[in-house]
């Protein structure tokens, strides 16, 4: 198992996620935990393509309902950038609203 760790401290709020590689799977899983003990655990879903790779979560909101989260990953070889986008569903995946869109850079 393949593992990294990264910490992100924002205005009060303390996030640390951490990025395993299941060999056993062979698919990637990420641990995510909020300031406010909320925890979310993705797992990698089966829609890997050239690029892009996706994955979903199950989390509880703050009123006890359960929530899905779906966070893509595309890179684009040609920015040198990678995407990364994540929608949250309360119906099951019925529907699906955008929550975060990040842009991340190579540091040069």
């Amino acid at each position: 198992m393949r593992d990294s760790r990264e910490l992100y401290h924002d205005q009060r709020i303390f996030r640390t996620k951490h990025k395993l590689l299941r060999s056993d799977r062979k698919k990637w899983r990420q641990n995510w935990v909020g300031s406010s003990g909320d925890v979310g655990i993705y797992e990698e879903t089966d829609s890997r393509t050239k690029g892009s790779m996706q994955f979903i979560a199950r989390q509880m909101d703050a009123r006890g309902a359960i929530q899905l989260n779906r966070m893509t990953f595309t890179y684009d070889p040609n920015a040198d950038t990678v995407r990364q986008f994540i929608e949250s569903s309360g119906d099951e995946g019925q529907t699906w609203t955008p929550s975060f869109d990040g842009l991340y850079k190579r540091k040069k």
